[in-house]
């Protein structure tokens, strides 16, 4: 079987699965890559992951675009293409399209869009969100209508990605579960104990839509009504915000490879993302062992649900303080979702 994976650049939430497919025997996999990492990402501290033993292929300039055309021209046409998003850069759409023209065998990979307004990466003014998501929710319900019944199968990564794309045209029985994968780590995992003040951490970009403010009101407000919670918070971006906060202090960013080993250190995550199309930290605490409280919009809160290691919650602020009052007033809960994380 041959494979083609085509993306803007191959990231540590990815790379485990791609050496895993190439390793089956029979397959034959390549990697063809498109730009370099994203400026915004190595500011947040990722690093580009090791490719050693698979086959990528580096197309970059207008050359390396030429070259992407002819190689899928002349790719067998029982080859499977396998597009990470289809706007993962403006190079990836028109191969994208020219796959669907050629009628090979098209499948894509992707988060769901995000429907908010708010910046991705980094917070923008209100109004260029509000413009880029009108613009991001009309070219993919375009795209949908388009190309939805020629595309083979899409490898949805969340219940919403698999909502929005069966609603702008893509067949329901093309679509198919899917989620992001960490290397283990084989670290003792038994340090973790309930014990009080219940100590939380957040880990991540420190943006709006990370939604830290309601993870630092939730824990205030928990402390005003007698019930002790702390919350450490990691990350880069914008931490002078909730230095008023009596119970939440900021302990800086974190060196790559380095969250499991600071997670584990906790009795809970805390992922209060007003939106967020996976989050692989949610990953990284199970296999640290360490239970997750995270919002209904984070994509990740699937795997929670399925495997019993933590809480998900709705409705904000409102939502999160009672989750954590259930959990400070029976430690019962707490672990039997510290149990499901250790059989990650």
């Amino acid at each position: 079987m041959n494979l083609i994976n085509w993306q803007r650049e191959v990231s540590e939430h990815q790379v485990h699965t791609l050496r895993a497919l190439s390793a089956i025997h029979g397959v034959n996999l390549a990697i063809c890559i498109f730009g370099r990492q994203h400026t915004a990402r190595a500011r947040q501290g990722w690093k580009p992951p090791s490719l050693e033993g698979l086959s990528v292929r580096k197309l970059f300039g207008a050359k390396g675009w030429l070259a992407a055309f002819i190689t899928l021209w002349r790719a067998p046409k029982d080859c499977i293409h396998i597009f990470n998003t289809m706007w993962g850069t403006k190079r990836l759409f028109p191969l994208f399209v020219f796959s669907v023209i050629l009628r090979r065998r098209t499948w894509l990979m992707s988060e769901p869009y995000s429907p908010i307004n708010l910046g991705y990466l980094r917070d923008e003014p209100a109004v260029t969100s509000i413009f880029k998501n009108l613009l991001r929710r009309a070219c993919y319900t375009v795209a949908g209508r388009v190309f939805g019944r020629y595309v083979d199968g899409i490898y949805v990564i969340s219940r919403l990605a698999y909502t929005q794309f069966a609603g702008i045209g893509f067949r329901r029985e093309r679509l198919f579960p899917f989620g992001y994968f960490v290397a283990a780590d084989q670290k003792d995992r038994n340090s973790i104990n309930f014990r009080l003040p219940f100590e939380v951490v957040f880990v991540g970009n420190i943006i709006n839509r990370k939604g830290l403010d309601i993870a630092a009101q939730a824990v205030e407000r928990m402390n005003e009504s007698g019930l002790r919670v702390r919350l450490s918070v990691y990350g880069p971006g914008g931490a002078s915000g909730y230095l008023g906060y009596r119970n939440v202090t900021y302990r800086g960013r974190i060196g790559f490879g380095e969250t499991v080993d600071v997670i584990q250190k906790y009795s809970a995550l805390i992922v209060p993302s007003r939106y967020d199309g996976w989050g692989v930290v949610v990953n990284e605490a199970l296999l640290a062992g360490v239970p997750v409280i995270a919002s209904r919009e984070t994509g990740a809160s699937a795997l929670i649900d399925h495997s019993g290691a933590g809480w998900v919650y709705e409705n904000g602020v409102d939502g999160l303080c009672l989750t954590l009052m259930r959990i400070i007033e029976s430690s019962e809960q707490w672990q039997y979702a510290r149990n499901a994380a250790l059989q990650f």
